[in-house]
């Protein structure tokens, strides 16, 4: 019996296995009709024109529930019903019932054979605004069409990606919008080459996404990535301004991603250096602009520079004459005439480089109010490093520029009210960042004398505030540099001033809530 039966094994596909099929369809027909009903064996199979689209999470947890629950439930009619593998409707029960013995042979083969899984790449967000919502199911319906009747890698898909990756960054999806910038990309490399200058709208939208998600290492490379192809593909006399944004944010994102925790150790160090390295490509590779076109990030480098004048660090120093009798000779002479100075080792000196070619270049234009904004950041950095009598004439010069202005014009209010150090004119508006320690605003009233400094101050406080937050902030205060109010030129002392100070809150309070 035994042999027998090995006999009939080893044979290939027979009358004997085909029975035995059929059996087993046979018992599991009728193990499932007696525990389903009628309405639901008539219910028609979830058409989901050969794609599979990602269940809700509602209908994921009704489908782990006893039968018995589920059928207290109410039924969605418009919902797609996921089969399991023991559910078979009437229509394949009818067509098995027809089917011969070859037939239902090939059936078996080809059952037995794994089957490619196709998978939605992103199923519509439905839980938005309406307009972003519309304009996402529109894309993505867009995309099912394009699946279907174009090639896989047809330019018109890896564009459609690419719109749906943008709205996805947008509606806050962050992880599958990289998905589908990744499609779009890979579809644009194989389209135009994997060194094609089409691919910086796709990269453009990638260093977005890395923005967003406060990853600067990425968006580095991202830049760099569209610098290469941009260095590789097109002559530089022909360059457009495509990449100068992404150089003026990067540069940016690493100078808030060190005022996040301003602390003086390597890290800061490298961070600031990062975000000198690419506001300085970002002059020397667009610096030939007019002003009126691109705005140079002299500012955010002169406040680089400042902030790396607090590190302790050995540097090669270039000595040169007293800095107000430089000044005064430069006066002297005209502001026209400016003298070529060359890079000297100290972060003041950086600075002030970078002031004067935005001062230089300004002139060099005859624009009026930019020639305005440098004189005033100059008297700023002078100020700040304590050469008072530079600052002053410095400050001179930007009121005399300033009279030729229209009146009511925004920068004559620069020289009537009394503004906190550093405040430089920047290419990108600048917010202020919000540190890693906490921090609370503490009011003050005090008196400056004409050189910026607080003198006195005015016992107003609020009474709720903490006696130990307002020593601090007084201390804090102190050190500040503002600069004074400007009359005809001349620095003036206020009497009195209300200034909101940003002090750290003491570890016991903070445990306090």
């Amino acid at each position: 019996m035994t042999h027998r039966f090995r006999r009939i094994a080893n044979q290939p596909f027979s009358v004997v296995q085909l029975a035995y099929a059929k059996c087993r369809v046979n018992l599991l027909l009728l193990s499932f009709l007696s525990v389903c009903s009628a309405d639901v064996l008539a219910q028609p199979p979830a058409q989901t024109a050969g794609w599979q689209i990602d269940v809700p999470q509602e209908q994921s947890n009704q489908s782990q529930q006893a039968p018995e629950q589920r059928a207290e439930a109410p039924v969605n009619e418009s919902a797609p019903i996921a089969k399991s593998d023991d559910q078979i409707t009437q229509e394949q029960m009818s067509v098995w019932e027809d089917t011969d013995e070859e037939e239902f042979k090939a059936i078996a083969e080809s059952e037995s054979e794994p089957q490619a899984k196709q998978e939605f790449p992103v199923r519509p967000i439905l839980d938005l605004e309406p307009e972003l919502r519309i304009s996402l199911e529109t894309i993505f319906a867009r995309i099912v069409e394009l699946q279907e009747t174009e090639d896989a890698f047809s330019a018109n898909l890896g564009e459609a990606y690419l719109t749906y990756g943008q709205a996805l960054v947008r509606a806050g999806r962050l992880q599958e919008a990289r998905k589908m910038l990744a499609n779009a990309l890979h579809i644009t490399k194989i389209n135009n080459g994997v060194n094609s200058i089409e691919q910086r709208p796709v990269l453009a939208s990638m260093f977005e996404l890395a923005i967003a998600q406060e990853n600067l290492e990425v968006s580095q490379e991202l830049v760099e990535r569209i610098l290469w192809l941009e260095n590789n593909a097109m002559d530089r006399r022909d360059l457009d301004d495509f990449s100068f944004p992404f150089l003026v944010r990067l540069g940016n994102s690493y100078l808030d991603r060190y005022l996040y925790r301003p602390i003086k150790s390597a890290t800061a160090l490298h961070q600031l250096e990062q975000a000198q390295r690419f506001l300085t490509h970002a002059v020397k590779r667009y610096g030939d602009r007019p002003l009126n076109q691109l705005y140079m990030p002299y500012g955010e480098l002169a406040l680089v520079h400042l902030i790396k004048s607090k590190f302790k660090k050995d540097v090669e120093r270039t000595w040169y004459p007293s800095n107000d009798r430089r000044a005064n000779e430069l006066l002297r002479r005209g502001v026209s005439d400016l003298p070529d100075f060359k890079p000297i080792g100290n972060a003041y000196g950086r600075a002030e480089q970078q002031l004067f070619s935005y001062l230089t270049k300004s002139l060099e234009e005859n624009e009026l109010e930019h020639t305005v904004k440098a004189f005033i950041s100059l008297g700023d950095l002078n100020l700040l490093f304590n050469y008072r009598t530079t600052a002053s004439q410095y400050y001179e010069k930007a009121w005399e520029s300033a009279q030729a202005l229209p009146a009511g014009h925004a920068l004559l209010e620069k020289f009537q009210q009394p503004t906190a150090l550093p405040d430089f004119f920047y290419a990108m508006q600048r917010e202020d960042v919000e540190g890693k320690l906490a921090t609370v605003l503490v009011p003050l009233t005090f008196a400056l004398d004409k050189y910026g400094k607080v003198e006195n101050f005015t016992d107003d406080t609020d009474a709720s505030t903490s006696p130990k937050l307002i020593s601090r902030a007084k201390r804090t205060a102190r050190r500040m540099v503002f600069r004074p109010a400007i009359e005809r030129g001349k620095m003036m002392p206020v009497e009195q001033v209300s200034y909101e100070v940003k002090v750290k809150v003491p570890r016991d309070e903070v445990n306090q809530g």
